[in-house]
């Protein structure tokens, strides 16, 4: 979204908060100041003075994210955008987003009111995948969705089903541990020793269906345990045979994340992973090679818990690729080569 775009609606935003929150004169020229200013993303500084001050200090959290989410929902309310995706509908990609099989996974995606409605967030492909019915959103530091994203965790552990989040905390546990909480088979395919290996043989097996109009199955390895190694049929009607598992998926930059894993109970085991490839997201650029996206990451996940041969996994890399090639041509659409222009301009003066 422009900067434009968004200071219109910012400004919207602001004024309905202002009345709200009764904010003085002198506040209400201070925001407009700042809004007339050249700063790329305003909403940074319009919310730390005038209104801000209004505002308890325990709101405060909670007042600047209702900013930033409300302009954001305000821009894709709009019927020129895709209320799935957040993209212009004529560029929308929900089309090309693979639905995943039921897995025995459920998503719990914990998203940064800063990443709501982002061009480049890769949480929402997660939810086109998964299906309302088994990923759901919640807003950080959203009064509203944040008491739903708590009834959810509750209602969890009043089922008696495990439910983790993704996160690297230094008590975290492995995939194996998860999967033998579980008492699911386990994955010959996956360990903690080859998880380079196995995220290379998702990238290399999702560009291979890259060009393809529905998802296909992937190769089956005869070294594949029972689980992974059979078709879509047999791996749905093994899902509802385990135990579920409910994963809570922390949804931004890792400055974001690790201040928002604090407001996910402590009675919620930490899973972690270890990547060594790099991530492939070329939307944005991680601050450590060994950090990947939202999307890469739950793969990554759900391929050592359920191995690199199921579906799951697979079209999830499939759909990420497809995805960020599609952004890619929208944010740098391709120019002709220099020789072809240079070629034009002659063909016009003859």
């Amino acid at each position: 979204m422009t900067t434009r775009l968004y200071r219109g609606h910012l400004t919207k935003v602001l004024r309905e908060r202002a009345a709200e929150q009764g904010v003085t004169a002198e506040g209400q020229r201070h925001v407009a100041s700042l809004l007339r200013s050249t700063h790329a993303n305003p909403a940074l500084h319009c919310t730390d003075r005038g209104m801000i001050m209004s505002v308890e200090p325990d709101e405060r959290a909670y007042f600047q994210s209702g900013i930033v989410y409300d302009t954001r929902h305000s821009i894709i309310s709009d019927p020129a955008f895709c209320p799935r995706c957040w993209i212009k509908k004529i560029h929308c990609v929900c089309p090309i987003v693979r639905p995943v099989g039921d897995c025995g996974v459920n998503l719990i995606v914990y998203m940064h009111a800063k990443e709501y409605a982002r061009f480049s967030n890769t949480g929402r492909l997660l939810l086109g995948s998964f299906g309302d019915d088994r990923a759901k959103l919640f807003v950080h530091k959203i009064r509203a969705q944040e008491d739903a994203f708590y009834d959810a965790i509750n209602d969890c552990l009043r089922r008696n089903e495990e439910i983790v989040v993704l996160f690297p905390a230094p008590d975290a546990i492995s995939a194996d541990d998860v999967r033998r909480r579980l008492n699911w088979p386990p994955s010959a395919a996956v360990g903690s020793s080859n998880i380079a290996e196995s995220l290379e043989k998702l990238n290399l097996e999702g560009s291979s269906a890259a060009s393809s109009a529905s998802a296909t199955t992937p190769p089956v390895s005869s070294s594949s345990s029972p689980s992974s190694s059979s078709g879509p049929a047999q791996q749905a009607a093994g899902a509802q045979d385990r135990r579920r598992l409910t994963v809570i998926v922390v949804d931004g930059t890792w400055n974001q994340a690790s201040t928002m894993i604090k407001s996910v109970p402590a009675t919620v085991p930490r899973v972690k992973l270890d990547p060594t490839m790099p991530s492939i997201f070329l939307l944005r650029k991680q601050s450590q090679l060994d950090r990947i996206c939202t999307l890469e990451a739950t793969a990554l996940l759900l391929s050592e818990l359920l191995g690199p041969d199921h579906e799951a996994p697979s079209k999830l890399i499939d759909t990420f690729k497809d995805v960020v090639a599609k952004q890619m041509h929208i944010k740098r659409p391709q120019r002709r080569p220099a020789a072809m222009e240079s070629e034009q301009v002659i063909g016009d003066q003859i």
